[in-house]
């Protein structure tokens, strides 16, 4: 088997540098980019002395299929299907888990000024994969609003989404304890 793979741009100027359709230069049109098809042909040699003899080969070839070109006037760009509108959003420390509910410090991110608040969340509010992520000093962000889609209803917006950190590895938690233990003999020295 043979492959043959043919590649090549395809823009208006490529195709004719002199395009002109209906009154629109070349640049007023997009071409789509190909996408490429693998068709096979099969050819058969007969040896003339016997039938039984059939050879069978077979070519894998590749070519392009080229849609038709499109007028950018006629291209439609739909609007969001919905539209988010953030109220609050806090950052929250995971104190503990217990049960169903995951204790947490929030931190407000909208207004810092505000003093750090206590909070239970349900763990059905988390998505499945991120609850095993749910421990002692995990991140979370939780993000409230309303959801407005593109015939105007509005509904309440609530995320939680947990922040994924990648994990430390002996030697820089070494680090980390040496850099603790230097720190601390600095503050008992004065």
């Amino acid at each position: 088997m043979s492959t043959a793979i043919l590649e090549k741009s395809w823009r208006a100027a490529d195709v004719d540098p002199e395009l002109e359709t209906l009154g629109i230069a070349n640049d007023g049109w997009v071409l789509p980019e190909p996408e490429w098809a693998t068709g096979q042909t099969t050819t058969q040699d007969m040896n003339s002395s016997t039938d039984s003899n059939v050879v069978t080969k077979t070519d894998v070839i590749a070519s392009p299929i080229v849609s038709p070109p499109v007028r950018k006037d006629d291209l439609v760009i739909r609007p969001a299907e919905k539209r988010i509108t953030l109220l609050q959003q806090w950052e929250c420390i995971v104190s503990r888990v217990m049960g169903d509910c995951v204790e947490c410090e929030m931190h407000d991110l909208t207004d810092e000024s505000r003093s750090v608040e206590q909070a239970e969340v349900y763990l059905d509010e988390f998505s499945h994969f991120d609850r095993a992520l749910l421990q002692e000093g995990a991140v979370f962000y939780w993000s409230i609003g309303h959801e407005t889609s593109s015939t105007g209803q509005v509904r309440r917006y609530s995320e939680l989404r947990v922040r994924r950190m990648p994990r430390l590895s002996q030697l820089r938690k070494r680090e980390i304890s040496r850099e603790a233990e230097h720190l601390s003999e600095l503050l008992k020295s004065k």
